[in-house]
Formats: C-alpha cells, sequence, structure tokens
C-alpha cells in the first residue's frame, strides 16, 4: 500500500484527492493553510508541515507519493497589487512548493 502527502488538503482539489485517496486504500497525510479544516475533516494527524512528515514517517514508514497542491492566486494585474500581497502569493506557491519537497526528501 502506498503513502501519500498531500498539501492544500482543506478544500477544492486537494479535498477530493485526499477522498478518493482514502476511498482507494492508500494511507495519506493531509495538510492544509487551514489546518482547523484538516483537523476537523480528519482529526487524528498532527499540526503542521514538519510534524506531519514526522508523524507519517513515523506510523507509516515511508512517503510514497507527494502531491504538492497547496496554493492560491490573487485577482489582479500584477501592477495593481501590493508588495505584501505579492510576497505572500510567492511565498506559498513557490517556497511552499520548495519546503514541500525538502520536507519530504528521506
Amino acid at each position: 500500500m502506498s503513502v501519500w502527502l498531500v498539501t492544500g488538503a482543506s478544500r477544492g482539489l486537494g479535498a477530493e484527492i485526499t477522498r478518493e485517496a482514502l476511498e482507494r486504500g492508500p494511507s495519506v497525510i493531509a495538510t492544509a493553510r487551514d489546518a482547523s479544516v484538516v483537523r476537523r475533516a480528519y482529526p487524528q494527524g498532527p499540526d503542521g508541515l514538519s510534524a506531519a512528515v514526522e508523524a507519517g514517517l513515523a506510523r507509516f514508514g515511508r512517503i510514497d507519493v507527494v502531491v504538492n497542491n497547496a496554493g492560491y492566486g490573487v485577482i489582479g494585474a500584477i501592477e495593481e497589487i501590493s508588495d505584501e500581497a505579492g510576497r505572500a502569493l510567492f511565498d506559498v506557491n513557490v517556497f511552499g512548493v520548495l519546503n514541500t519537497l525538502r520536507a519530504t526528501v528521506v
């Protein structure tokens, strides 16, 4: 049986991937920016990416599939959004992906 880590699992595509994977049998480590939604849907899991990876490795011994799904968009032309909004978007959509990959390389 494979072990999946799914980011952005609180809603949308990430939630659907998580539900479908759980129905088909793989073990799933689910993470999200809004951890409270994931905790409500999957109350047995830990908080935070590092904690989730560590708990997943402790429980399952490995991670076979990483679905690096977390991210969001900002509506508006790039020159119209604030530096703060642009940096936050970049942090999640670029560095979030990198952090997830780094955390899951064992």
